[in-house]
């Protein structure tokens, strides 16, 4: 644009527009200017931006976050992890699942781009869904004189296996077998460090059993044991735990 921007090189690198020309003179003092000049024009860049999350950067398998910039009519956005363009991500944001370094090419309708800082998502391992299957149980049947057993289909070493009765947490340890007279809705969950997943609810359902009898004791010469219940209409009599026939 008719100011002096280099001097004394036959070459000129600029990042600037306008009109370029060149004078070169000799050592006698003649100068003489180029017979064209060059006409720079320079595009602006989009604003890269920061990518913003909707959510933790690090979360349990199965879970996701949603990376994001400010649309901007007519830019083109590709998102990239560390092995390249990740096909289909082509708009300002993109739902991740997996662990990855994330960044954003955007680019203009004057072709001109410009790359976000890379975000580091990781995602945890969750354990496997656990299956749980019954024993000792008949829908609708009272129990017998086993308890009622649950049992973890398939037991993974070093998964922290918890049974939960009715929405409340009934056992907090690694037993993976529960035996129990109570209905209810049962589930197991498995960790895996911090990450957490249920099995499907087991529903058992069981008669109303009647109420715990209160047994009478009357001695010593002869000992007269009478049990008295208001909703029962049959009874049987036990020594040491062994059924008395006839009793």
């Amino acid at each position: 644009n008719d100011g002096a921007v280099g001097s004394n090189s036959s070459q000129f690198t600029t990042k600037a527009g306008g009109t370029y020309d060149l004078s070169v003179s000799n050592s006698s003092g003649c100068s003489v200017s180029s017979t064209n000049s060059i006409v720079v024009t320079v595009n602006p860049a989009p604003s890269a931006g920061n990518i913003s999350l909707n959510g933790p950067d690090t979360f349990c398998e199965g879970g996701s976050v949603t990376l994001s910039v400010p649309a901007t009519s007519g830019n083109i956005y590709n998102w990239k992890n560390e092995y390249g363009l990740i096909t289909g991500a082509e708009s300002n944001s993109y739902v991740a699942t997996v662990s990855g370094n994330y960044k954003l090419k955007t680019s203009n309708p004057s072709g001109c781009s410009s790359e976000t800082e890379p975000v580091s998502i990781t995602v945890r391992p969750s354990p496997s869904k656990p299956a749980v299957t019954a024993s000792n149980y008949s829908p609708g049947e009272c129990p017998g004189k086993e308890p009622i057993g649950l049992s973890a289909g398939t037991v993974v070493p070093g998964y922290k296996y918890s049974w939960i009765k009715d929405g409340e947490p009934r056992l907090s340890d690694t037993l993976t077998h529960l035996e129990f007279y109570e209905k209810g809705i049962y589930k197991l969950s498995a960790g895996l460090g911090d990450c957490i997943i249920e099995s499907d609810p087991v529903t058992i359902t069981l008669p109303d059993a009647p109420e715990k009898p209160k047994v009478y004791v009357k001695g010593p010469v002869v000992w007269y044991m009478a049990a008295e219940s208001k909703t029962a209409d049959r009874y049987q009599w036990y020594r040491n735990g062994e059924l008395i026939t006839g009793a």
